[in-house]
C-alpha cells in the first residue's frame, strides 16, 4: 500500500514538472510580446497619436506652473525672512542715524559759530588769489641805453628787459646781448668793453665806461647796484 502511494506522488511531481517546462517558455513568450508591442506604439509618430501630445503638453505646462509657485513660495519666504532681518536691524541702525545726526548738528552750530566771528572776505580779491600773488616774485621791468657817441657808435642799444627782483645794473647790460668785457677788482666788477669800444688810457685817463641810474651815479660796482621797477639804466662811453 505505501509503495503504491509512493508511486502515486513520482508520478504527480512528474506531471507538474512536466507542465511547468512546457508552460513556462509559453508565458514568457506571451509576456515578451505584449513588451514588444508595447514598444512599438510608443514608438509610433506623434501624429497617430493627437491626444497623448494634448495629455504631454499639459502635463508639461502644469509641471512648469507647480515649479512657478515652488519659486514664487521660496521667494516669499525669502522676503519675508529679509523683512524679519530689517526689522531686528532696525532699531540698532536707528540708533546709529540719531547719533550721526546729533552729531552732524553739532558740527554744524559750531561752524556757524566760527563763521560768525571770522571776518567777512572781500569778494574783489579773495584769500587764494592774495596768497598765490604775493608767493610770486613781482618782476621788475628795466630799461637799458647803451650811449658809444663820443667814441663815433652811437646808440648801441635802447631797449626794455624785464628780469626778476634783484638784478642789478650788470645784469641788464649783459640782457642787451652785447659783447662785454669785465674784470673783477677791489672795487667789485669793472666793465673794461662794450660792444668793441673799450677804455683807451693813451687818450684820456677818463677814457672807458660809466654807468647811471636814473642819472645819478650809484657809487658802486654795478654788479652790486640793485635795480627796482621802472629803473633806467645808462651806460656812456668816454673816449
Amino acid at each position: 500500500m505505501s509503495r503504491d502511494v509512493h508511486k502515486t506522488q513520482e508520478t504527480q511531481d512528474d506531471a507538474r514538472a512536466e507542465w511547468k517546462a512546457r508552460i513556462r517558455p509559453t508565458l514568457l513568450a506571451a509576456v515578451s510580446l505584449c513588451l514588444i508591442v508595447a514598444a512599438l506604439l510608443l514608438s509610433l509618430p506623434d501624429a497617430l497619436h493627437p491626444a497623448s501630445e494634448g495629455r504631454l503638453r499639459s502635463a508639461s505646462l502644469s509641471s512648469a506652473a507647480q515649479n512657478a509657485d515652488t519659486s514664487g513660495h521660496a521667494e516669499g519666504i525669502a522676503d519675508v525672512s529679509e523683512t524679519r532681518d530689517g526689522q531686528a536691524a532696525g532699531p540698532a541702525q536707528g540708533s546709529e542715524q540719531k547719533a550721526d545726526k546729533s552729531q552732524a548738528e553739532e558740527a554744524d552750530s559750531r561752524a556757524a559759530a566760527a563763521s560768525s566771528q571770522a571776518p567777512a572776505a572781500s569778494e574783489e580779491t579773495p584769500p587764494q588769489a592774495s596768497e598765490t600773488s604775493s608767493s610770486r616774485p613781482a618782476l621788475v621791468r628795466i630799461r637799458i641805453v647803451v650811449d658809444a657817441s663820443s667814441g663815433g657808435g652811437g646808440l648801441l642799444a635802447d631797449t626794455s628787459l624785464t628780469f626778476e627782483p634783484g638784478a642789478s645794473a650788470y645784469d641788464a647790460l649783459v640782457g642787451t646781448g652785447l659783447s662785454v668785457n669785465a674784470q673783477d677788482s677791489v672795487y667789485g666788477i669793472y666793465v673794461s668793453a662794450i660792444g668793441g669800444y673799450a677804455a683807451d688810457p693813451s687818450q684820456s685817463s677818463t677814457s672807458g665806461w660809466t654807468y647811471t641810474i636814473n642819472g645819478a651815479d650809484p657809487g658802486r660796482s654795478a654788479a652790486r647796484a640793485e635795480l627796482s621797477d621802472g629803473d633806467t639804466v645808462r651806460w656812456t662811453y668816454s673816449y
